[in-house]
């Protein structure tokens, strides 16, 4: 029996419908008020396997800090209908942002990732659900899901709602999240729009309505050597009182009625029209996590953050990224810090 089954993996292997995909990532970073770090950060190991030629599964799993976070980064299984009409479902990857599907570290210059795309948009973000996607007209692409709804977690509500996501494990699925994306492509450049909506579901004994609505706009631009790119985020939290009441939240604390966050990055290949690619870039970005609060309580100086990163990515190969840049930070309550980072990834 075991003969059988290697055989018949083996044979699945080399008919190519076993296709193995990936990437990681390794960071030494030198903030200027704390210890120095090296961390392997990620290490994702994915596989796609096609059924036929309707009917594939694909997945990733995301080991990081060197095995001490293991997740599922993504498992859905697909249904090609048709090239405007598509069906997926499990746990997804949701398109939100320009690098929560697509954050692979060969795609973008920084060693770290743009910091709205981790406070505002919870990147990574993941959840159980289904729904469809294809391609119609001149460069339009969509993207539309249910998924289970956010679960509205943690002592400090004015950290924003990355710590909301469920990820799939044990997911809440008494109130209902809905996402949809629209992508304009052309050579050269790339326009997207991203809209959800959800219930924040905390189980059958939440006596209130709260909601989470979160959208973006990002675009990136192209040419002749230059790249230029940005997104903004905005997320809104219906009834927070009621919310922070329900958590037990006081003062600072609070869960922001608003959080917004948005960057833009250029940068310049010194070597365009060669194989190798020798970019540095600039980075502006600035973010809140708790923008306003309801009555009867505070905001948090320190949650708005301004961001400038300086840096260079030599990519030798395209699917290979070797990068330094250095980071000034601000905040609201004048607080700064400095950071050194460096390292390598790929994508495979």
């Amino acid at each position: 029996m075991r003969t059988t089954l290697l055989t018949l993996a083996a044979s699945m292997l080399f008919a190519g419908e076993i296709h193995f995909h990936g990437y990681a990532e390794l960071h030494f970073n030198a903030p200027t008020n704390a210890d120095n770090e090296l961390d392997l950060h990620r290490f994702v190991l994915g596989m796609n396997y096609a059924f036929d030629d309707r009917w594939s599964f694909d997945m990733e799993i995301d080991l990081e800090h060197a095995f001490e976070e293991p997740e599922f980064e993504f498992l859905h299984l697909d249904y090609s209908y048709r090239e405007n009409l598509n069906f997926r479902a499990g746990l997804i990857l949701l398109p939100v942002g320009q690098l929560n599907q697509n954050h692979e570290p060969n795609l973008f210059f920084s060693v770290e990732r743009p910091y709205t795309e981790k406070s505002i948009i919870p990147t990574t973000w993941q959840e159980p659900g289904f729904g469809v996607f294809g391609s119609f007209g001149e460069g339009f692409d969509y993207q539309a899901y249910v998924i289970a709804g956010v679960k509205a977690e943690g002592d400090d509500g004015s950290k924003g709602i990355r710590g909301w996501r469920s990820k799939g494990i044990e997911s809440s699925a008494n109130e209902a999240g809905y996402l949809g994306r629209l992508t304009w492509g052309q050579p050269g450049l790339q326009l997207g729009t991203t809209l959800y909506h959800g219930g924040i579901d905390q189980g059958r004994d939440l006596d209130f309505n709260s909601n989470l609505t979160l959208w973006d706009v990002d675009f990136q631009f192209q040419q002749s050597g230059f790249d230029v790119r940005g997104t903004y985020a905005m997320s809104t939290v219906s009834n927070p009182e009621s919310l922070n009441d329900y958590l037990g939240l006081e003062g600072e604390q609070s869960v922001g009625e608003n959080q917004y966050g948005f960057y833009l990055t250029a940068g310049y290949d010194l070597l365009h029209g060669k194989k190798q690619r020798l970019v540095p870039f600039v980075t502006y970005e600035k973010f809140d996590t708790q923008d306003g609060v309801p009555n009867g309580f505070a905001d948090k100086p320190g949650t708005e953050s301004e961001v400038i990163t300086i840096g260079v990515a030599y990519f030798p190969i395209p699917k290979l990224a070797i990068k330094a840049d250095y980071e000034s930070w601000e905040d609201g309550a004048g607080g700064e810090k400095r950071q050194f980072n460096a390292g390598f990834g790929y994508q495979y």
